[in-house]
């Protein structure tokens, strides 16, 4: 960090007395991943020049770029501590815009670059140059401008505007961080007339309560509390081992406090993921980390596998630019982040007994005998069906999907018939009802079955 900043810092911080007041100054090039990946070359030089544009206004505004801040092709400057830093802010991005604006880019296309400007007091032991909560609110407010717009936060607009420019309000906004008042800096001689940036949407997006997760009120518990604190937490275990439902089920709780939203990955490819996720929470995805900055919301990140090493970068670019932002994912291993809290699911509780009452007690019991009902209605547990079913639930191992699959053979079997099959497992417990989803039907490739071999094309029915 640069001495004069840190200097200051430290004495403010050192007299005990809340330190001076510094102004943020936050960018990002609209539309920077598209060029990256159109024309990497021509991008190359594009952002070079646009580096040199930023290095240059803030060195000659007194500010002081923050190279470690940034995220993609974005820029996080500090200006103060002391009075008029909130001036020199907004005088350096008038002059970026119009530099930038001035400039003749290679390619097609002009540069477009959204800013913020917002400013205020830190406390003790607060840096200016880190994701404080002042950083955070300019985070917000640059994720809801347009490439070409300087957004003002309401202590921005209050400063002088330099010579020639016009500070206009725009109304009271929802952004990523709460409601606020929002201005313009009109650097061009008028209002942009674009609506603002759609902030990410807090909205809960999440299926009602079925009362259809069985037996997992002690992992709910316990994943909820492991939550609540925020952060990077993914639930682990084996295809079709319930870790997406029980997710779904604490992140909706968690949601009704905090605002959340699910993105289902398992049809995504690499490339896809951040525009994935950016089109779930309302914004583009090269914003991602500054539009849920400051946030607290819960973010589900549901069948993560396919992508789990892009998934593993973002959540860390998440989670560094929102601390409290509560990110869960699935998957069957751990993403291997710093960070990260992991989550394991196993199978259901097996019965400790054979009778009826042990059955029904025992988590798998409960939700295979729950999943036959739908199958076989007139299904009743005396002894001799309690032994059988008991046996079915350990031949299983208490897996979730393995226990769906077998209930829906009821419609055909006998619960002896059904146990007397499971001899092959593999072959007895694919080709179920259409209901089913075919990503259910295909982990039997790929979970550890009795039998300990998956099964092949024609058993899947390929």
């Amino acid at each position: 960090m640069p001495t004069r900043v840190a200097s200051d810092t430290a004495r403010a911080t050192d007299r005990g007395c809340v330190i001076s007041e510094f102004a943020w100054l936050l960018t990002d090039v609209q539309g920077s991943t598209r060029r990256w990946v159109e024309d990497p070359r021509t991008t190359a030089e594009v952002i070079g020049r646009h580096d040199v544009l930023v290095r240059h206004v803030v060195a000659d505004f007194g500010g002081t770029l923050v190279p470690e801040r940034a995220e993609g092709d974005s820029s996080f400057v500090v200006f103060g501590p002391g009075l008029g830093c909130t001036e020199q802010a907004l005088a350096a991005a008038v002059a970026l815009q119009r530099a930038l604006a001035a400039e003749s880019w290679p390619g097609e296309e002009s540069l477009q670059v959204r800013m913020a400007v917002h400013a205020g007091p830190l406390g003790p032991g607060q840096e200016p140059t880190q994701w404080n909560p002042p950083a955070r609110h300019a985070a917000a407010l640059r994720a809801a401008a347009h490439g070409g717009q300087i957004l003002l936060s309401a202590a921005a607009s209050a400063a002088p505007a330099p010579a020639s420019v016009t500070v206009m309000p725009r109304g009271r906004h929802h952004l990523a961080d709460g409601p606020t008042e929002v201005g313009e800096l009109c650097w061009s001689g008028a209002l942009d007339p674009r609506p603002l940036r759609r902030p990410v949407d807090s909205t809960v997006v999440f299926p009602p309560d079925d009362g259809r997760l069985i037996g997992r009120s002690a992992e709910r518990a316990a994943l909820s509390a492991l939550l609540s604190t925020g952060g990077l937490v993914t639930v682990t275990g084996s295809g079709g081992s319930g870790k997406s439902a029980l997710a779904v089920r604490v992140a909706a709780d968690a949601a009704t406090r905090r605002g959340g939203r699910r993105v289902n990955l398992a049809e995504c490819r690499p490339q896809e993921v951040w525009d994935t996720v950016g089109a779930a929470l309302g914004v583009a995805g090269e914003s991602l980390p500054g539009a849920v900055a400051g946030s607290r919301q819960v973010v589900l990140l549901d069948d993560a596998d396919p992508v789990a090493t892009v998934i593993a970068d973002l959540a860390v670019e998440m989670t560094r630019a929102a601390p409290e932002l509560a990110l869960l994912v699935t998957c069957r291993h751990p993403l291997g982040v710093a960070g990260e809290r992991s989550f394991s699911v196993g199978g259901l509780g097996l019965p400790l007994k054979d009778d009826p009452t042990a059955v029904l007690a025992s988590a798998a019991g409960e939700f295979f005998v729950e999943r036959a009902g739908g199958v076989q209605p007139g299904l009743t547990l005396d002894i001799r069906t309690s032994e059988v079913v008991a046996e079915i639930c350990r031949r299983l191992a208490g897996d979730p999907l393995s226990l769906e699959l077998a209930a829906a053979r009821l419609s055909v079997l006998s619960p002896a018939q059904l146990l007397a099959r499971l001899a092959d497992p593999d072959r007895i417990l694919t080709g179920g009802p259409r209901r089913l989803l075919e990503r259910h039907r295909s982990m039997r490739a790929c979970a550890d079955w009795p039998s300990g071999r998956p099964p092949d094309a024609s058993e899947l029915g390929a």
